[in-house]
């Protein structure tokens, strides 16, 4: 999603040529190849696949600065667009977590997240046993991920 747009500031660009193509030093973005000049901005949407290069003997060196897309042009598409980018982040880190799931259930939300990394953990709050643990279950009657304390059988979650 482009949400963002790349500006690069050639500081310091190298001035070596190559005869062929891709550039010695450039920079590729999707298909297209670039060259950056000193004292000249290019602005790109780093959205797409993109890679840098630089073969020459000197250094390269650009001012790098990102901003919001001009099509967010207010703060409330902003934060809509904020809220988004986290929901998003915060299911692909619970997938470290939890396999994806079958269409037929709901994906677990941050608070089961919270009760795998021993957030909140403690004692069984059914029989008070602690350190007991708990093992996930797929619940097909509710359509959802359990997390059942191993000690009375308690759904924790």
């Amino acid at each position: 999603a482009n949400h963002r747009l790349t500006a690069h500031l050639g500081l310091c660009v190298p001035r070596e040529t190559s005869t062929g193509w891709p550039p010695a030093c450039g920079i590729r973005v999707g298909d297209e190849w670039r060259c950056w000049e000193e004292g000249r901005v290019m602005i790109f949407d780093d959205s797409f696949e993109h890679e840098v290069r630089n073969d020459g003997a000197s250094t390269r060196v650009v001012l790098l600065i990102r901003f919001w897309h001009p099509s967010l042009h207010s703060e409330s598409l902003r934060q809509k667009t904020l809220a988004q980018i986290e929901a998003d982040l915060a299911a692909a880190q619970r997938l470290r977590l939890l396999p994806p799931l079958a269409p037929a259930f709901s994906e677990p939300g941050p608070e089961l997240e919270d009760h795998l990394l021993g957030i909140g953990g403690g004692a069984c709050a059914r029989c008070g046993a602690s350190a007991e643990g708990a093992d996930l279950e797929l619940d097909e009657k509710l359509g959802r991920v359990t997390l059942v304390a191993r000690c009375c059988g308690h759904i924790v979650f």
